[in-house]
């Protein structure tokens, strides 16, 4: 769902934001959460710079861009997480668009 929301990925947007927050604070990488506007916690952007970082290739990734397609969902209920409440999750088919 966070993926879906925030569609249009800038790689070299999260790349500047990881090097700041290393830079300015000497503190973690927390989550990309300003770029990605994710939901608290999610790690969306810290998780897309680590695959980006193993693969060669990943260095000239730019863009992401995510589409949720049309058909039905599958939810996945009464899903623990320590610490967390119980909640369901909403999984959707999405098409991923790598820009170079």
């Amino acid at each position: 769902v966070e993926l879906i929301r925030s569609r249009d990925i800038d790689t070299d947007a999260l790349r500047r934001e990881r090097r700041e927050s290393f830079a300015g604070t000497g503190e973690g990488f927390e989550a990309g959460a300003m770029i990605l506007d994710l939901g608290e916690g999610f790690e969306a952007g810290a998780m897309i710079l680590d695959l980006l970082d193993r693969t060669e290739q990943g260095s000239y990734v730019r863009y992401i861009h995510v589409n949720r397609l049309d058909g039905p969902s599958v939810v996945f209920e009464n899903l623990e997480t320590p610490g967390m409440p119980v909640r369901a999750i909403r999984c959707s088919e999405v098409e991923i668009i790598v820009e170079r």
